[in-house]
């Protein structure tokens, strides 16, 4: 299916991949703040904790883009300029791929439609992300010169 088209669609396989991406990049998340010693804000962790990561690691400053499908991903845009994620929630709700995660996690039945093809790219893009400025590889493909995810800093490759 061609994204660039199809941004909205949304399907129980999009959905599969979806909230599994985003389990692995909130798995991700835990683990670099619990190496890094930062503690949860309450009972563990959740994405106010995960926007600390903004903070040292610039998660906004970073584009991937997919090279097979020829699209550029700025999967954590809306945390540039933010003070907390309460901010991001306020500005952008479902409209960020993590929220709408989490929408559809808990009401399958009414946010069905966020499991979309766009907020899925959003994922991966940000799990390849926080990947890359966590261990400063391309984890999708360490071991190939060309990759599907290509991660872009500042015009920078």
């Amino acid at each position: 299916m061609d994204p660039k088209g199809n941004s909205d669609t949304f399907s129980h396989r999009i959905y599969e991949v979806f909230l599994r991406t985003c389990t692995e990049f909130e798995n991700v998340a835990k683990q670099i703040l619990k190496y890094n010693k930062i503690s949860a804000i309450g009972d563990g962790y959740k994405m106010q904790d995960y926007f600390k990561l903004e903070k040292d690691l610039k998660l906004s400053d970073y584009m991937a883009l997919n090279n097979a499908l020829g699209v550029e991903i700025y999967p954590f845009f809306c945390l540039g300029g933010a003070k907390n994620y309460g901010e991001v929630m306020k500005n952008f709700g479902s409209g960020f791929w993590y929220q709408a995660y989490n929408e559809v996690k808990h009401n399958r039945s009414e946010n069905f439609k966020f499991a979309k093809m766009d907020n899925l790219l959003s994922a991966v893009g940000g799990l390849a992300i926080l990947l890359f400025t966590q261990y400063e590889s391309n984890a999708f493909s360490p071991y190939k010169e060309a990759s599907f995810y290509q991660i872009d800093k500042d015009g920078i490759t």
